[in-house]
């Protein structure tokens, strides 16, 4: 099943029209095209020199995106190395289902050396960047960050520090001073110096303290809320191209020097080839893409440090061969708590489950499914450009998985993964405690006076079938 929301619809629900959604269905939800909001052509940087009429390319290259739970909306910046060099924000929200323009790009200029920066300087603004799945939400910030990647024109997020560079960043982006007709930087800073700025973007700046990444090349991350406090996991380059796993911790939102960096992943076969990947809060591990061989790779946190090393897996192939093993390093990878399993989406209608079976191992007893049927209809065939990689998440207050797609309309598809009785979080000990991440139309589940209706039944099991898909952490 899948429907367009139009004109009818703008009025409706995005939470109505979510839970109308039958299981294992997709719905394009965007209501106008990515290209009706581009920065008009007055305020693009020179378009043969640093390309300004690429905005495709926020999307096209090797991009991701972040899901602001708070507004339900997609965060997007990009473009990149030779592709973009415009840092221009949009946003689609799904409320209203439109894309709307966030910022105006920065103007930039190189220095003395040749290095591009934009003309407000790295402590103000980004300059532009292929942004691979290093792109997220903050929940208790309430702010997008990127760790960028591979930065018009080369290297990562560097700043001037004597007659040379050091790395910085990474940024976060408040989408609350969101303004397409401002620069995302200072006032001044644009293409045309008369537009104000909105001073949107912060340069955390986090490079002190354990030795951080030195580039996020083909770096995939995974969000979490630890302690009241932000935290990614992201699997980035110590140096050459050897991806460890890193935990960055945001301890205060308004004093950066205060944020962390701990390795807690070793990657002994230093094999970090492009891809996408999540965190497990509930399961302690962070899954990722692999490649043709090994499709997938996994860090068990339970033993979090420096040695800890990867486990390569490949699962038991549930698909009849129809799993695009040999695009494995372009699909996307998010986890649905409420199922416990990490859905894998290669930009077309099929939606594959990695899911485990609760044994003692965890490099076996992984299976891989294919979760709609081949006939539904949906976005279409595998489209996968330069990777899918970022831009496949899921949307927890909705219940969703949102993908997008087509680097000048950009499609916004939901994919709705399954019936709520079965996405119940078996992990929690408390509901109570996971009520803000449920969909709204489990609101049943949180009250603990409210009758079950015989399909819900199963929640007198849970204790149990949360231990057996548990008990290897004790014999670990």
């Amino acid at each position: 099943m899948a429907t367009a929301l139009g004109a009818s619809a703008v009025h409706a629900s995005i939470f109505d029209t979510v839970s109308a959604m039958p299981a294992n269905s997709w719905l394009q939800a965007n209501d106008n095209l990515f290209s009706d909001v581009w920065t008009p052509k007055q305020y693009r940087l020179d378009p043969v020199e640093y390309w300004g009429n690429r905005q495709h390319s926020i999307i096209r290259a090797w991009s991701g995106f972040g899901w602001d739970s708070q507004r339900s909306s997609l965060i997007i910046y990009g473009g990149g190395h030779a592709n973009y060099a415009g840092n221009d924000v949009y946003i689609w929200n799904a409320g209203t289902q439109l894309w709307g323009r966030a910022s105006l790009p920065s103007q930039v200029q190189p220095d003395a050396n040749g290095k591009i920066f934009t003309v407000d300087g790295p402590m103000n603004s980004p300059i532009s960047a292929h942004t691979y799945d290093n792109d997220l939400y903050l929940k208790v910030s309430d702010r997008y960050i990127t760790f960028g990647g591979a930065v018009w024109d080369s290297g990562p997020y560097v700043k001037p520090a004597g007659t040379g560079y050091t790395l910085t960043g990474p940024y976060l982006f408040d989408p609350a001073k969101a303004d397409g007709n401002k620069v995302g930087g200072l006032s001044g800073s644009g293409v045309d110096p008369t537009i104000a700025g909105g001073q949107m973007w912060q340069n955390r700046d986090a490079y002190s303290g354990t030795a951080p990444p030195k580039s996020f090349v083909n770096g995939v991350s995974g969000y979490a809320t630890e302690n009241g406090k932000d935290v990614v996991y992201v699997q980035a380059r110590a140096g050459g191209t050897r991806g460890e796993l890193y935990r960055y911790t945001i301890h205060d939102p308004n004093d950066p020097t205060g944020d962390t960096w701990e390795k807690v992943g070793k990657n002994v076969s230093t094999k970090s080839p492009q891809g996408s990947g999540t965190y497990a809060p509930d399961l302690n591990l962070f899954m990722r893409t692999g490649t043709s061989t090994n499709p997938f790779m996994l860090w068990d946190l339970s033993h979090a440090g420096p040695t800890n090393g990867e486990i390569w897996l490949k699962p038991t192939d549930l698909t009849n061969g129809r799993f695009p093993v040999s695009n494995i390093t372009k699909m996307g990878l998010d986890y649905d708590p409420l199922n416990q399993r990490f859905l894998i989406w290669g930009g077309g209608t099929d939606v594959y489950a990695l899911a485990h079976d609760g044994s003692s191992l965890l490099s076996t007893g992984w299976t891989l499914s294919l979760l709609t049927d081949g006939g539904t209809a949906g976005p279409g065939v595998n489209d996968y450009g330069r990777g899918v990689l970022g831009k496949w998440q899921y949307a927890s207050e909705l219940g969703v998985f949102v993908g997008l797609k087509n680097p000048y309309d950009g499609e916004v598809w939901f994919y709705k993964p399954g019936d709520v009785a079965e996405a119940l979080p078996l992990y929690a000990p408390d509901l109570a405690a996971y009520a803000a991440d449920l969909p709204s139309y489990a609101t049943s589940f949180r009250a603990t006076e409210a009758v079950p209706e015989p399909s819900h039944l199963f929640l007198v099991g849970l204790p149990l079938v949360w231990w057996a898909s548990r008990r290897f952490r004790v014999a670990t």
